[in-house]
């Protein structure tokens, strides 16, 4: 009997759930801090990729997903 393998988005998916669980129990001052690490390391991809130097191209784009999490969250914060 073949056994039965998940598939691989699935794992992606409860990593992405993991990492909103965390945003959502920090509050705004480690959110900002969070929000700014992730701003100059978006700009460092950027750089690094129009150097030539990196390859992983889907760090960018996963980067700004991030920030924009970041800012989603602490915009509801802010409105409640």
């Amino acid at each position: 009997m073949k056994s039965k393998q998940l598939p691989a988005n699935l794992n992606l998916k409860m990593k992405k759930v993991e990492e909103i669980k965390k945003y959502r129990s920090m509050d705004n001052k480690a959110l900002e801090a969070e929000l700014t690490s992730l701003e100059k390391e978006l700009n460092l991809n950027v750089l690094k990729v129009k150097a030539d130097k990196a390859k992983n191209y889907s760090l960018i784009s996963k980067t700004k997903k991030n920030i924009a999490r970041i800012k989603t969250i602490i915009s509801e914060k802010d409105a409640e």
